[in-house]
């Protein structure tokens, strides 16, 4: 055969260096995966001894002959007990570091002793093709069964390397004595011509076996975190349901408490007597609506967490709501020393929604807006429609407002500021998360805008399908000019739609 075998040579030596360096960047992105790094190892060995042949002549025998054959030994040993460790085996390294050190020992002597380079060619060739041949046992007892395309086709050049590896040792210890390495012999050519194509492609096949393996084990990783994410899923359902079911269980006492404490204070069998104890009776009537408020803060938040929450809706007065939810809330702000005030577009009157949950969304607004505004401080309460955007109900005070950090916080269930006052403000910290839930449930999102000592706003956006034409009202008809007050001249603002509620 008519080729160069130092060009060989030098071609595998380039090729193999191409490769080391390829299988360190990879090696470098995945380390964790057994065995890639002694492949790494091995092939970067190959390509350094290589580099050591082709450079006989120039530098020491030493490095050249002696070391570079010892590299190259000890990489093939590399791809061995990576293919190990890739079959979730130990490494082996003691028996084939003993033949290798035997093997270097003959070397040196046929080398300084001895000048005899076939002798050097049959010791090297025939250990490297035993250990092709232990790399082929390890693909096909181990890897095989879970790569098997890629796992044949390894251990078939792994094996097809070690042939031409043993014929090659075969030739040369037949040839005559002068026989040299870079003899052009059929049997060295055809030698490193396999083993530069194969090298290439064993390369490949143990990086696609690398490959499947990562996904393989992503894949596990994936079930693994469905599994797990299921029961998460069905823990908090759990939890939720718990509530819910204790939610029930303590509105019947909390009821009770409440019914026996008002017939102490209203003295519906006859005087009590004593008046302390009518403040008594007052006491127990306050803080068992107090606990059964929160309570139904509790149970709301289970039944929405466990998605057996179901919206009633129907035609809605918004004007009537908000005018109910200030009023009621009134009282509070008087106390306290806070204004409140509203105002509905007459776009915006009529909508389709659960009445009692968008009660619940605005009383939940306007009283975290009364408690968190000291006195002195306003509320306001503003509805509209806007085409672009939808329905937007606006809460909006001046009080001691939120710090940037906390924003995502107060949305979040149980999760409260703890900036000053708002320490001292009684609450659990559902009243906000539930009510984006609610706002949510209606097909809308919550916005939240707020700075420390600035004040809070809060923006309820509901989808614009939800405003409603009122009944008996041709479409493109304005609204009649009504006031949501009852009728009340005294308390209509200009537009006939808005009463400032004053406390």
């Amino acid at each position: 055969m008519d080729l160069d075998i130092r060009t060989l040579f030098a071609a595998h030596a380039l090729v193999s260096t191409t490769l080391g360096l390829l299988m360190v960047a990879f090696w470098r992105a995945h380390r964790g995966l057994p065995g890639l790094g002694l492949w790494t190892l091995g092939t970067v060995l190959l390509g350094l001894a290589l580099i050591g042949v082709v450079t006989r002549g120039v530098l020491p025998d030493l490095i050249t002959i002696v070391l570079g054959n010892g590299l190259g030994l000890v990489g093939m040993a590399a791809f061995w007990n990576g293919i190990r460790l890739f079959g979730r085996k130990p490494a082996r390294w003691k028996a084939v570091l003993a033949a290798i050190g035997v093997v270097e020992i003959a070397v040196a002597y046929h080398t300084y002793a001895v000048n005899d380079v076939p002798a050097r060619i049959v010791v090297t060739s025939a250990l490297m093709s035993g250990i092709c041949l232990l790399c082929v046992q390890e693909l096909l007892r181990g890897p095989v069964r879970r790569f098997r395309t890629t796992s044949a086709t390894a251990a078939f050049l792994f094996g097809f390397v070690g042939v031409t590896l043993a014929f090659r040792a075969a030739s040369v210890a037949l040839l005559p004595p002068d026989a040299g390495l870079f003899t052009p012999t059929t049997a060295q050519a055809v030698h490193f011509l396999v083993s530069l194509i194969s090298n290439i492609l064993i390369v490949v096949a143990l990086l696609m076996m690398a490959m499947q393996s990562l996904k393989q084990e992503v894949e596990a990783r994936s079930v693994e975190l469905e599994a797990a994410r299921s029961r998460a899923e069905q823990a908090s359902r759990s939890k939720s349901e718990f509530l819910a079911q204790l939610g029930h269980e303590l509105r019947t006492p909390i009821n009770g408490v409440l019914g026996f404490a008002d017939l102490i204070r209203t003295e519906a069998c006859g005087p009590v007597g004593d008046p302390h104890y009518r403040e008594f009776a007052a006491s127990i009537h306050d803080s068992g609506e107090h606990l059964l408020d929160l309570i139904n803060e509790v149970l709301d938040h289970a039944m929405v967490e466990a998605g057996i929450l179901k919206l009633e809706e129907d035609s809605v007065d918004l004007a009537a709501t908000v005018a109910f939810c200030t009023g009621l809330l009134a009282p509070r702000a008087d106390q306290s020393g806070v204004r409140i005030a509203w105002s509905v577009a007459p776009a915006a009157r009529i909508v389709r929604a659960d009445e009692k949950r968008l009660r619940q969304i605005l009383l939940n607004l306007v009283s975290n807006a009364v408690k968190y505004t000291p006195a002195g401080g306003g509320v306001t309460v503003t509805a509209d429609l806007d085409p672009a955007t939808g329905l937007r109900i606006l809460v909006e005070d001046d009080g001691i407002g939120i710090e940037a950090d906390d924003l995502s916080r107060v949305l979040e269930p149980f999760g409260r500021t703890q900036r000053g006052r708002a320490r001292s403000v009684e609450g659990i910290g559902l009243g906000l998360p539930l009510t984006k839930r609610l706002v949510e449930l209606h097909g809308g999102r919550l916005l939240l805008e707020s700075a420390p000592d600035r004040g809070t706003r809060v923006t309820a956006v509901l989808p614009a399908g939800r405003v409603l034409v009122p009944a008996g009202m041709a479409p493109g008809e304005s609204p009649a000019r009504r006031p949501a007050d009852g009728g009340d001249p005294a308390a209509r603002n200009q537009d006939g739609w808005s009463r400032p509620v004053t406390a």
